[in-house]
């Protein structure tokens, strides 16, 4: 789906075998900056949390940033949020050093992965 002339936007769904839901993921490139690609947005069924489901989505989010340009890839994760913290950081992402307030006063913090080696 296109989401303006200089941004891409791309979500993947991944199906349980059976049609049921397993998860999805958002990912948005800014065409302009290649060096812009953010995952926006990713649900997992609980079912399936601490499988492979997570790392299947975020490897289709990457080789899509990758496949348009994108150098590295951007999220923002809750900094009590252990279990997705442990997730993106087993898949290579790293903390920046940024972090800003969030919602219930728990800071964020912006991860990063280089996805030049797809």
């Amino acid at each position: 789906v296109e989401a303006s002339d200089a941004m891409e936007l791309a979500v993947f769904v991944l199906d349980r075998g059976d049609g049921a839901l397993a998860g999805t993921v958002v990912i948005r490139v800014n065409e302009t900056s290649p060096y812009d690609a953010f995952v926006g947005a990713m649900w997992v069924d609980p079912d399936l949390r601490g499988g492979d489901a997570a790392a299947s989505l975020l490897a289709m989010a990457e080789a899509f940033a990758f496949s348009r340009g994108s150098e590295s890839c951007e999220l923002w994760v809750e900094e009590d949020n252990l279990p997705a913290r442990r997730l993106y950081e087993s898949q290579g992402f790293v903390h920046t050093g940024v972090g800003l307030p969030g919602r219930r006063g728990v800071r964020t913090l912006l991860l990063q992965k280089d996805v030049r080696w797809q």
